[in-house]
């Protein structure tokens, strides 16, 4: 159950007007929250991270910079996962169990997080192409 403290510090959160980049106030806020879940996970050499890449404009990607992430010392702007100076890697994996199933659950967790059409309610039907990386 959750004390009525961490919803409070929760809503005020939520409250945040992101687009003006309070980032004092949010770090201020998280550390008023007393306890935190987090999940670490360890991957074996080999395990399959997929990422996807709306292609907007492109026919297709050819260097692995256009499906890596930027760089930390290039990284000027905030983005879905980053920001200036901090740069961060996300994709989607599934768990071992789980790999040899029909349906790729990677490749739909990664098209969801990366689509537009899966993220924005607006869109009820359409076409975009994407690319995966693995």
């Amino acid at each position: 159950m959750i004390c009525k403290t961490t919803e409070a510090t929760l809503k005020d959160l939520r409250g945040l007007d992101l687009s003006t980049y309070p980032i004092a106030e949010i770090e201020n806020l998280i550390r008023q929250l007393k306890s935190f879940p987090l999940i670490i996970t360890n991957f074996h050499t080999g395990k399959i991270i997929y990422r996807v890449r709306p292609n907007e404009g492109h026919d297709s990607f050819s260097l692995v910079k256009d499906l890596s992430y930027k760089p930390q010392q290039y990284n000027t702007s905030y983005q879905r996962a980053s920001s200036p100076k901090k740069t961060m890697f996300y994709g989607s994996v599934i768990p071992a169990a789980n790999e040899q199933s029909e349906i790729d659950v990677g490749r739909v967790i990664a098209a969801a997080e990366g689509s537009k059409m899966f993220r924005k309610k607006s869109i009820v039907e359409g076409k975009e192409i994407v690319t995966f990386g693995m």
